[in-house]
């Protein structure tokens, strides 16, 4: 991105924040949709049936997870629950820059811990309106190496985050931009908020059980066991 572009936008977004400021927490449920990387026509991606998840967060403070149900055997979709994230436990601490994982591989609960700030985000000029906020494009990507495949993977990464709400969280971990993150596309999967719920009572636990790793060290774990196949 140009410095001017940058610029700008930094500055619309520092303009945006001071109509913000009375926002002290948030609950913020999101539903997960899928569409195939295939798919170039604009239709809308396909929500995915009874799968929502549930951000709790402060100024300081986030909590991320998975809505369980009774019936969660019964789901047709149970097994996309975590892909591109959703599965266990996100939280991120502002104040102690910590930024933790908390799952289960196999019978073996984890938490991993991961850089603070994990993406490299850039940021566009491009808007849209999501509910009734003004949103912001963020783009970034990762990669991986699949041994099973003998290949690296490439994964982009949209995020559309509202300064309107100046609160720098977002779904399963997809956070660091300077407002709540309201939409995200992790490749084919979309996590989109339908609901949000300002200054509500919230309540945020920090996970502290699980075998403690770093983000590599849990891929390498992963690698180990699966040949290098990462959900």
């Amino acid at each position: 991105m140009k410095k001017n572009l940058l610029l700008k936008i930094l500055f619309l977004v520092s303009c945006e924040l001071c109509f913000s400021q009375d926002i002290k927490s948030i609950k913020v449920t999101y539903g997960k949709y899928m569409k195939s990387l295939l798919d170039t026509t604009k239709t809308n991606p396909k929500q995915l049936k009874d799968l929502f998840y549930v951000l709790d967060a402060n100024l300081n403070e986030s909590r991320f997870e998975f809505v369980k149900r009774l019936d969660i055997d019964n789901y047709s979709n149970k097994r996309l629950i975590g892909r591109s994230g959703g599965d266990g436990v996100y939280y991120k601490n502002l104040n102690l820059k910590e930024k933790l994982h908390q799952k289960y591989f196999g019978d073996k609960e984890f938490l991993i811990s991961y850089d603070f700030n994990r993406y490299n985000w850039k940021i566009s000029k491009e808007t849209k309106i999501i509910g009734n906020y003004k949103c912001y494009k963020a783009s970034t990507s990762y990669s991986f190496y699949s041994k099973l495949a003998d290949n690296n993977f490439e994964v982009n990464i949209i995020a559309w985050f509202t300064p309107e709400i100046s609160i720098p969280f977002g779904p399963a971990g997809y956070d660091g931009l300077p407002g709540l993150v309201l939409e995200v596309q992790i490749g084919g999967f979309y996590f989109v908020a339908s609901k949000i719920q300002i200054n509500t009572k919230v309540e945020i636990k920090k996970p502290k059980s699980g075998i403690k790793v770093t983000s590599k060290e849990y891929d390498k774990i992963i690698e180990t066991s699966f040949d290098g196949k990462l959900d």
